[in-house]
């Protein structure tokens, strides 16, 4: 019992950390700590939860939650991979823009 209520805890402080991040990919500061709060959960967090497990197993309903969980990790890293694909092509565009104004 105690591991399930760990695993629901982590589960919900890891989802809320992930929506809010989304949020944030345009702010850098802001989305940066937001990502060092993700890591410093998943990092002090996951182990204690990891270990519950071994002795009270993974529900199906928990293992949906992961599943779904990894997909939002997986967009968060999208969104942010596209940010910086605009940023570096935006500045790459203003360099070229200087260079024929110049």
């Amino acid at each position: 019992m105690n591991g399930e209520k760990n695993l629901k805890g982590f589960l919900d402080a890891l989802n809320d950390q992930i929506e809010g991040a989304k949020l944030l990919v345009g702010d850098g500061p802001a989305f940066l700590a937001a990502t060092k709060a993700i890591e410093k959960l998943l990092a002090e967090d996951w182990p204690v939860v990891e270990l519950s497990l071994h002795d009270d197993g993974l529900s199906t309903d928990d293992q949906q939650r992961l599943i779904n969980l990894l997909e939002s990790i997986n967009t968060l890293e999208t969104k942010t991979r596209a940010r910086l694909s605009w940023s570096e092509d935006f500045e790459a565009y203003m360099r070229r823009a200087m260079e024929t104004t110049s």
